[in-house]
């Protein structure tokens, strides 16, 4: 089997579980903060202005876990809210970190485009 497909597959294994965010531990404070600092900086953010709204982690490997972390950018309710992946690896090092933005749950009346 392709090395390259068994990795994707683990990956995609990984994102769905996240995704379903059941039976998530919560990842260990030192990891947590430095993949928020790393989501910070990858998505060019001003310090404090990326608020956390819940996380987990995933094992996807004996040597790989992913962290998950629902976020909003700013303090506006209407704010993009993006799911932030971090993969960290056994020696607690943030190897890889991807984001998927998501709208905000309900939007602002200029939102809202009426006919």
């Amino acid at each position: 089997m392709n090395s390259q497909f068994s990795l994707r597959a683990v990956v995609a294994a990984g994102l769905f579980a996240a995704s379903l965010n059941s039976f998530a531990a919560p990842p260990a404070a030192a990891e947590l903060e430095a993949c928020m600092a790393r989501a910070e900086h990858g998505l060019a953010i001003d310090n404090g202005d990326l608020e956390l709204l819940g996380a987990g982690t995933f094992r996807l490997s004996n040597e790989r876990r992913m962290i998950t972390l629902d976020a909003r950018i700013g303090a506006n309710p209407s704010a993009m809210r993006p799911r932030i992946y971090c993969t960290v690896e056994s020696n607690g090092v943030v190897s890889a970190l991807q984001t998927m933005p998501r709208l905000p749950l309900q939007p602002t009346p200029q939102q809202v485009v009426t006919k």
